[in-house]
Order: structure tokens, then sequence, then C-alpha cells
């Protein structure tokens, strides 16, 4: 019935022209509209059924001629369906040959095929435009001439395809495609733009209503609409976060998360109040914007507004307000300095009468103090006290021996908080160092170059060997002589390089390490004719090394008296080489050197001929030292007490460096069963600090480092002697025994 239908109205149609075709066309329509409106409404939906006869007829009307009828039958199709928007693409070229095409969206559409679709109807004739939207469904819904779908959405791609069909076949023409902006802006789309078929954007279908482009003949050319509601950009993940308290007013930015969901650049600023900082950005991308202020004060709320627009995209502004508030003043704790003796002194008089430590209130509240000592050798205390030096009577110190005194104050009408620091200081050794040596002796007149015998002595108060070195005022001293009995003579040998007069002095240092003072001088007057080596050449060797690759070096100098010379290099990482073996005058000789760390390095190097004379320091290679391979730390250095008393808590630190300038942690281990773990880390070369006390034996304490790559130390040692305890001879422990005397068997075991 159908095709019948549609047979009768193309046969009809073809018989008539001119004026009557609007006739017909009208007449036809208000039949298939009468027919609709004929059936029930618990019939098929009558919306369909126009649809069906819409789609007998049409395609025959517009085979016939595209220019007329169809728009009106479409344009009644809209006012009876319920269409939410509709835009006509409408196709000229300069031959007036016309066509044109449909999209739009309905709430009950859907993108599939239905009763909404309307085929493209058989091309007409040459020449002609034919125009449809392609669709991927089956045939004849595959190509449409009106292709309506879901209402609403978020994004909608419209496949259009243009064929220029000439009479000739062959001919070009110029095609130009328009529209009506206000149809295309009654659609919920913030974004709909024409483009090629390499997806570049030719027009913007809100703003711009044609385009005009070269269409070859046959050919299909291929176009997108693209419809997209473009969305503002989003703010999130402000920091602070919205609504924080307690801030520190050191804060030094303000940052926000800024994303436009499309892509889009956009602009954005963010403003304070009160006013601690700005900033802004223009055609910036998804991304952290952050904000530098500066200046707040305590108990303190502020606002801080964040907009941002994409101009090339939704042409929408977000803006978003934040607030924090800073934290409250804080109220500190007292504070301590300048405590004496300093923390940590070592060698301090068993005269000592008096400790003393300033306490400091910041708000200048009143406060309560206390000092106590361990051993006990006084206390002190004070009430409601202000700022100022607080002291504390002592008495009764012993030699050798390691205090800790214990500081403590507390603010109860401020912060209510304690603060308490524990000090150390050891007193002198009751060692007494040597007598001064007696002035030395030996010859008063030599030549240069020529050998003479020094000698000196001197006794120990406490009988303890000793050992000598000579400072030979020519800037050099002797090595220290083997220990020997306390009173012995001992003698070394030397000569000068150039004439003049020299003040020979000796010390000593006994078998504790106790220095005597410098002897007076011996003055020998030196003469001859001898003139120094030459500067020595500027070093040669390599002039880039990795940490810990050896490299040599290499320079020469000649003597004016051609004597043999020998050469010492300056490494300039706080060591000096020893002197080469003497060699001909101008003959090179070489030295070898690693260093532990990166760094520029400054090379220099010395001559001295066989009578001592000395030559200026020669000029510099620059050594760059580069990272290499990872080398472990170095051998920590311990410091810190070797003797003490049992059960008192003693400071020690220890110190590495690593090659490569890793960071480090210290491992220490008591020799008593205890260890400290991994502390640090710390830079390299800073000095780690920890507490530890023993009972009487002697303990051989160890340290260890470890850089940030894993890589450990060797072992560095300390040997700690904590004497034992002479319970015996304590009159309490003597009374304590005689009541209990199983109880000395168990401290002979324990100590």
């Amino acid at each position: 019935m159908q095709n019948r239908k549609g047979i009768f109205f193309f046969i009809f149609f073809k018989k008539i022209s001119g004026p009557l075709i609007v006739t017909f066309i009208i007449l036809a329509n208000l039949l298939v509209s009468s027919l609709v409106l004929a059936i029930p409404s618990e019939s098929q939906s009558k919306q369909n059924i126009f649809l069906s006869l819409n789609n007998i007829i049409s395609p025959y009307i517009i085979a016939e001629n595209h220019e007329k009828g169809n728009t009106f039958i479409l344009s009644n199709l809209r006012e009876t369906l319920d269409i939410q928007w509709s835009v006509t693409l409408d196709f000229n070229e300069p031959g007036n040959q016309y066509t044109y095409a449909i999209f739009g969206e309905a709430p009950d559409a859907s993108d599939g095929n239905d009763s909404y679709d309307v085929p493209i109807s058989p091309p007409p004739i040459p020449p002609y435009i034919n125009a449809w939207f392609d669709t991927g469904l089956t045939p004849p819904y595959d190509k449409l001439l009106a292709d309506y779908r879901f209402y609403p959405d978020t994004y909608k791609q419209w496949d259009l395809s243009i064929q220029w069909v000439p009479s000739d076949y062959v001919s070009p023409t110029d095609i130009t495609i328009s529209w009506n902006t206000n149809d295309v802006d009654d659609s919920e789309y913030n974004s709909v733009v024409l483009y090629d078929d390499e997806n570049n954007p030719l027009k913007d279908m809100l703003s711009q209503s044609s385009y005009t482009y070269s269409s070859p003949a046959l050919a299909p050319q291929t176009f997108y609409i693209i419809c997209q509601v473009n969305a503002p950009p989003v703010i999130i993940d402000e920091n602070p976060s919205n609504g924080a308290t307690d801030v520190s007013i050191d804060l030094s930015q303000l940052s926000v998360t800024i994303e436009d969901p499309e892509g889009d650049i956009f602009n954005w600023n963010i403003i304070t109040s009160p006013d601690i900082g700005s900033a802004s950005g223009s055609g910036e991308n998804n991304g952290t914007k952050s904000c530098s202020v500066s200046g707040l004060s305590y108990s303190t709320t502020y606002s801080w507004t964040v907009t941002a627009t994409d101009p090339t995209g939704s042409g929408e502004t977000t803006q978003k307000a934040f607030t924090f508030t800073t934290e409250d003043e804080p109220n500190y704790p007292p504070e301590f300095s300048n405590e004496n003796p300093m923390d940590g002194a070592i060698g301090v008089s068993v005269g000592l009468v008096e400790l003393s430590v300033y306490i400091d209130d910041f708000e200048d509240d009143s406060f309560d103090w206390s000092i106590i000592t361990s051993p006990d050798i006084g206390s002190n205390n004070g009430y409601g006290e202000y700022d100022g030096t607080k002291t504390c009577s002592i008495s009764g110190l012993n030699y050798d021996t390691t205090y800790t005194w214990t500081v403590t104050a507390t603010d109860p009408t401020g912060s209510g908080e304690t603060t308490q620091e524990v000090y150390t200081f050891t007193t002198e050794d009751d060692n007494n160092p040597p007598n001064t040596p007696s002035k030395p002796t030996g010859p008063i007149d030599l030549m240069v170059g020529e050998i003479g015998e020094f000698c000196t002595s001197t006794t120990d108060p406490d009988g303890d060997q000793v050992q000598y070195r000579f400072d030979w005022d020519d800037g050099t001293y002797s090595d220290w002589t083997g220990l020997v009995s306390s009173g012995t003579t001992v003698c070394l040998t030397y000569s000068w390089g150039l004439a003049g007069e020299y003040g020979v002095r000796a010390q000593a240092r006994d078998e504790n390490g106790g220095y005597s003072d410098w002897s007076n001088p011996l003055y020998v007057e030196v003469v001859g004719e001898n003139d120094p080596p030459d500067m020595p050449v500027t070093p040669t060797g390599p002039i880039e090394l990795k940490v810990g690759e050896e490299g040599t070096y290499t320079t020469n100098a000649a003597d004016p008296n051609d004597d043999m010379v020998q050469y010492r290099f300056d490494w300039d990482d706080g060591t000096i080489s020893d002197w080469t073996e003497l060699v001909n005058s101008g003959q090179p000789a070489s030295q070898f050197h690693t260093w532990a760390e990166t760094g520029i390095y400054v090379v220099k190097a010395q001559a001295r001929d066989e009578n001592n004379a000395m030559s200026e320091w020669s000029e510099s290679l620059i050594v760059e030292v580069i990272p290499g391979e990872n080398q472990p730390p170095n051998t920590p250095i311990i410091d810190g007490p070797t003797t003490g008393t049992p059960g008192v808590k003693y400071t020690y630190t220890a110190s590495a460096t690593d090659p490569e300038g890793d960071k480090i942690s210290y491992f220490w281990d008591w020799d008593d069963g205890s260890y400290t773990g991994w502390l640090g880390p710390f830079n390299s070369g800073e000095s780690c600090e920890t507490y530890h006390s023993w009972w009487s034996k002697s303990y051989i304490l160890k340290v260890k480092a470890k850089d940030t790559n894993g890589l450990e130390s060797n072992w560095g040692e300390l040997k700690v002697t904590i004497p034992r305890i002479n319970f015996y001879t304590n009159l309490l422990f003597q009374r304590l025994f005689g009541y209990f005397p199983n109880l000395l068997f168990i401290f002979r075991f324990l100590f």
C-alpha cells in the first residue's frame, strides 16, 4: 500500500509543473495531515504515521525538484513533532543549483534509527547538488536528509557529505553552505563548529553563518559538525584547604589546581583579603597555580579568591573563594643561654665554685627554675623570677671527673611548658705536665748545609715518661721523639739551607698527653753561600679525576748551586705530601694522590735543596674531582671522655665525611650489649651527638657511618675506662657489708 501511494504521487507530480507543484505539495501535505488526525489516539502513534507517509512522498518530490515543496512538508513535520531544536543547512552554487539538509534534536528521538529519520531522495537529472548525513545505519537510513537525535546531550557529531554533479560530469564549482545562527543558538551546546575531513575547524556556527569552498565534480566532500558543551575551568585542591585553621604565619605560598575539561587555555588570578599578595596568568594550561604571600599576622582570617576564564572555550568564568585562619600567637617557654662552664667543657678547674646560666622568657612571664648536679656538688632554685642569670654554688669537685648539671624552668602563667637542658663538664686531669725543657745545647756557628746536633732534657713532676720535639725556627718542626724516662737527655740533628740566625727551642710531652712550655731558644748563626732552588714549574698531571681515582703529578726545578733537590706537593685538601727523594738539579720527580670528595683543587709544588733551602711554591694546577663510583664514608672520628664514673651519662660525638658528599647516619656500639641503631641522617662532616653511661670496666666504644646509598664505613673506636668503685674503703659500704656479708660477693661480681 505504501509503495502504491508513493507511485501515485510520483506519477501525478510528473504531470504537473510550475505553480501547480506548490499546490500539489500543499494538498498532499493536507491529505497526509488529515489522515493522521483521523487515526484514533489508541492506534499507532500519529507522529510515526505522519513520518511514514512523509517518507513515501518526499523522496519523489525532491527527486523532481530540489528547490520546492519538501521544505514545506518538513517544516510542517517539525511543527507536528516534538522537535527541541533544528538547523537547516542550505547549499547553493553560482549556477542556481540548490539543496538543503537538516539536523537537530528531539527529546524522544534516538541516536540510532527512528521515525525522525528522513532518507535522501533519488538524485535528479544533472546538474544538481546532493547533500546528506552519513549515519552508518542500514540503507536507506545510512544517508539522511534530516537527522534528528536525542535531546539533551553534551556531545554530538554529524558527518556531512556534499556532492556536486555537473551536467558535463567534470566541471568544478564553488558551493556555499549557509545556516541561521539563531537556530544553532537554540541548542544546548556552547560550541558548534564545522570541520573539514582532516578535523581542521572551518567555522564557528554559533557566530558565523556560511562557508564557501571549491568543490570538484562527482567526488563527495566530507565535513563534520561537532557540537559540545564546553565547560568552564574547574578549581580544585586549594592549599591551605578551605576553612583551615592554625595555619603558620610563616606560610609563603597559596596554591590551587586549575583544570579546563577540554584543555582550553585560560586566564586566572588570585587575590587576597587582607592583602598579603596576588598573582595572575594569561593563556595558561592545566596545572597548579600559586601566589606568594607574606606578612601574615597571628589569629587572622584571610580570604583568597581564585578566578579563571577560558575565553576560547566556554567563555565562562569560574570563581571560588577560600578562607584560612592563622595560628594564635604562641607563648614560648623559657630559654637558656650562656651556660658556664660551657656544655661539654673539659679541663675545668677543681676550684670552680659556681655554675651559671641565663634564663630568658620571651614574653617576660615569671618562671620557676632549678639547678641540680650529678654527682651532687650543689643545687639551687627560685620561684616567680624574671629574666636574668641564675647561679648555683658548688664545692668538692674531684679531678678528672665529668659532672652533669640539669637546669629546669617553667612559666606557669605563660606557656605552662617546662624547658630542661642537661649540661656536662669535665674537671682537669690531676696529671701534671712536664717541666719546661732546658735550653737546647749544640753548636752556635754552622755553615749552610752543615749538620749540627742539639740536645735537651726535662723532668716530669709525676715521674711520667716524656718525649721531645724541636722548633728549628725556619718554619719546620721535628717529629716527636720516642718516650724516654723523666730526666733523660735527648738529641736530634739538623742543618739549615740558608744563612741566617735561628732560635732553636724544645718542648716536652708526657705519656698522658700533658705538654710543657717551650724552652728558651739557643741561637745558631748559619753562614755560607747557598741559594734556594728556583720556583718549580707548574705541576703536570690529570686535571679531571673521579673521587678515589689516583693521579700522578710531576714537577721540576733547577738549583742555582746545582745542588740536589727534592719536591713536595700541596694537594689543597688539607694535606701536603712528604718530600720526594733527592734528585739532580732540574730532574723531575712525581707523587701520587687521590681525593676523597668532589670539588675544585689547586695543586702546587715546592722544591728544597740538599741544604734544606726551600723555594717558593709553584703556580697552581687546577684539578676537578667529579663523582665516581659511590664510596663509603670515611671512618668516623669519635670525641668524648675516655674515663668516667659508673652510672654517669657522658656526651660523645662522632663525625665522618662522605667522598660524594652524601648524607650520613651513625651506628653506635657501646660494648656493653647495647646499641643506638642508625641515627641521622646528617650532612657530610656534621657531628652526631649522643649520651651513654657504663658501670666499671674498660669498654671499646665503636661507631660506623653509612651513606644514603647504604655503603658503610669501617668502625671508629675509642677506649673508655670506668674505674671500679672502691666499696671496701667507703664507710657506708663497710657498714652495709657488716650487716649483709653476702652482699660483698654480689658487688664483687657486678663491679
